[in-house]
């Protein structure tokens, strides 16, 4: 079974969350207007996944599927940059902490060349608890 069947599989269970699939692509669609987008695409030798404007690309199904459920979790937040109105640097945080105001880690930087004013804005993944079972095979 390829890569997108089995998230297809596990997003069935989960009837709460938007999705829509095309050839070797599922996105999950943000649940607020505060989240983004998760994708995972699937090459013939690798795996891409992107949350909004951040983008990464796997050898592994297994990291490629382990990045897409993370991205899906309350551990994930996207940091989006701005010069002016254009977003140009996205950066993924993992929360650490259960408490309320955790600190952050950064995980992965994208960036892409932009002008102007520089401003900021952190949209969480809300799309699925890591406790709902998304994450499991089984």
């Amino acid at each position: 079974m390829g890569t997108v069947a089995q998230i297809m599989e596990r997003l069935r269970r989960h009837p709460d969350l938007k999705y829509r699939e095309a050839t070797g692509t599922v996105t999950v669609e943000p649940a607020t207007a505060d989240g983004f987008p998760v994708t995972l695409s699937e090459g013939a030798d690798e795996w891409v996944v992107s949350f909004a404007g951040w983008h990464e690309h796997f050898t592994s199904e297994e990291e490629a599927i382990n990045c897409f459920v993370f991205g899906l979790s309350d551990r994930c937040r996207l940091r989006v940059n701005y010069r002016g109105s254009l977003p140009h640097r996205w950066t993924v945080e993992e929360r650490m902490t259960p408490s309320p105001n955790p600190e952050p880690v950064l995980v992965r930087d994208s960036l892409c060349p932009g002008w102007g004013w520089k401003g900021f804005s952190d949209e969480e993944a809300t799309q699925c608890r890591a406790d709902r079972g998304l994450a499991s095979a089984g």
